[in-house]
């Protein structure tokens, strides 16, 4: 599966997760694009995607219900960032 990195910056695509490869994937053109954040930082980035791409997963693969995604959905919503 190959991505055009043009439309991973047109589209702002941080991750996606292929349920037919069983795979989540994650664009590091998103993550650093003007290049100046710190290998911590990236890090950080990187696993609050993976981590929102993992929610996706545990509801396609129905390892949580809609009640707890929708859940989960809430809580989000009401953080302040």
């Amino acid at each position: 599966m190959l991505y055009d990195p043009r439309e991973v910056r047109k589209f702002n695509v941080e991750g996606e997760y292929d349920r037919y490869t069983d795979t989540i994937f994650l664009s590091l053109n998103s993550v650093n694009p003007d290049g100046n954040l710190s290998d911590l930082q990236i890090s950080e980035k990187l696993d609050a995607i993976f981590n929102h791409e993992l929610i996706h997963v545990f509801r396609k693969k129905d390892l949580i219900t809609e009640k707890e995604y929708q859940y989960l959905r809430s809580l989000v919503k009401r953080k302040k960032v």
